[in-house]
């Protein structure tokens, strides 16, 4: 990404449509953020390989954190926004986060509810301006003005250092997580290099959950080669946000191209 950024620096990164309009960060706007994030998660006092959950709806924002836990050498635990408070208190415990950034009222309230049984979770990060909690918005305020401890975590980091626990609901059984490396990802970058030419002007919507592998490793492709993701908050918006976004990019299963065919006949 950093790499990304030193090509593509003042090409769009990340938008989303907030109803009134898009809401767009550059490249080098999203980097300033990633930078000042994962700052400011050293000096919380994280350590490298520590869990970090992010429990929340396709927006920039789940990148932001995403890319900003890989720079801090932490370990993200993404889980579906539909999980419900069991889910959300068995992969907290089983992975033991203890961070979590979640998208607003609703997540909040949930990872609440089930908070007394986490002894290990220290904090909970709305995603969203919600008054009277901790928020990302007032975590990026606190960052420190050096952040040369990213630099450090950096330089310490491998490629098979733990990326990220993503969980599947497998066919029996408690959800597992599987264990994928920060060198998984690259390889997937570097394999679809080989048959994919992007760049800058290229417009991918993202509206598979990031929480899941296939639209996470997407987004790496994207970013890596300087292409804009446009992320759908709501994947039943799909045939509006085709429209609003005209993107020449996307992955997707068959699924939903059934879905999106159907509307568009209707």
């Amino acid at each position: 990404f950093a790499e990304a950024v030193e090509r593509f620096g003042d090409e769009p990164a990340a938008r989303v449509h907030d109803g009134q309009g898009w809401r767009q960060l550059t490249y080098a706007e999203l980097h300033g953020r990633v930078r000042a994030l994962a700052a400011r998660l050293v000096d919380r006092g994280l350590e490298a390989g520590d869990r970090v959950a992010i429990f929340s709806t396709n927006r920039p924002e789940w990148t932001l954190v995403d890319l900003a836990c890989a720079s801090a050498g932490l370990v993200s635990v993404p889980l579906y926004p539909s999980s419900t408070a069991e889910q959300v208190r068995y992969i907290f415990a089983n992975a033991g986060c203890r961070l979590a950034f979640v998208d607003g009222e609703r997540e909040l309230a949930i990872v609440e509810e089930v908070r007394a049984d986490l002894p290990a979770l220290e904090a909970v990060i709305t995603l969203s301006d919600v008054p009277d909690v901790v928020t990302l918005t007032s975590e990026l305020a606190a960052a420190p003005s050096d952040d040369s401890s990213v630099d450090g975590r950096l330089a310490a980091a491998s490629p098979q250092d733990l990326a990220t626990i993503v969980y599947t609901s497998g066919t029996t059984g408690e959800p597992k997580g599987v264990m994928l490396s920060h060198r998984g990802f690259t390889h997937q970058v570097d394999a679809l290099n080989r048959f994919f030419t992007l760049g800058p002007g290229a417009v991918s919507l993202r509206f598979l959950p990031l929480s899941h592998a296939f639209e996470r490793a997407w987004t790496y492709m994207v970013l890596a080669n300087g292409c804009l993701n446009t992320y759908v908050p709501d994947p039943r918006t799909v045939a509006e946000q085709l429209v609003l976004a005209r993107p020449n990019l996307l992955v997707t299963v068959p699924r939903r191209c059934e879905k999106v065919v159907n509307t568009a006949k209707a």
